[in-house]
């Protein structure tokens, strides 16, 4: 096979965005071996199949499209800062309130944790002033007293327990606040510098 008849088959093989560069490229690599002394169909044999080279030139295409990252036009930027200055009286009060809602949430489970590390509190110092009750029970009756203070050391033990616990999930829950926190400022700041995401 003759070097324009090799050609004119991988013209029809290749992509046709590929074409002329790929046709260019063979045909260079012809004329060099020819001028090292090979024969034109010897150095278009060197080449392989035609499918061969057409599916590397695909491959190849693949994969400069895949590493291209397209980047936006100055009228695409416009139009977005454009929507984003006439979305602004809508979407900076949306923006509010879904903070407000968050900090709400936030409040609420703080108060309700804190609520439940007071209750347990309680539980521990009712229990407490319990034992201190049963000294005047045993006075009138020892089986009274005996009551008084086991429902006393009972209330203690579980307002221990209870403190325990309500203090681990109020630890918990500021941390996990702090870790979305962490995470929330620094995706922001990420987008800002153009880091990649």
């Amino acid at each position: 096979m003759l070097k324009d008849e090799f050609l004119a088959l991988l013209a029809e093989q290749v992509d046709p965005g590929e074409r002329e560069r790929v046709c260019g490229y063979y045909a260079e690599m012809v004329d060099d071996r020819v001028e090292a002394g090979q024969a034109e169909a010897e150095a278009i044999a060197g080449f392989g199949d035609l499918r061969d080279i057409a599916q590397m030139t695909e491959a190849q295409r693949k994969v400069r499209e895949f590493n291209e990252k397209p980047s936006m036009s100055g009228g695409v930027k416009a139009l977005i800062a454009a929507a984003l200055l006439f979305a602004s009286p809508i979407a900076l009060p949306v923006v509010v309130s879904l903070l407000a809602v968050v900090l709400t949430v936030l409040v609420v489970v703080f108060s309700v944790l804190s609520s439940l590390v007071a209750t347990a509190a309680a539980l521990a110092v009712g229990g407490a002033g319990g034992i201190i009750a049963s000294a005047f029970f045993f006075a009138s009756s020892p089986l009274g007293g005996l009551f008084v203070l086991g429902s006393a050391l009972v209330c203690i033990g579980l307002g221990i327990v209870a403190i325990w616990g309500s203090v681990k999930l109020l630890a918990l829950a500021a941390k996990g606040t702090w870790e979305v926190w962490k995470w929330t400022i620094n995706k922001i700041m990420h987008r800002k510098e153009g880091a990649p995401q």
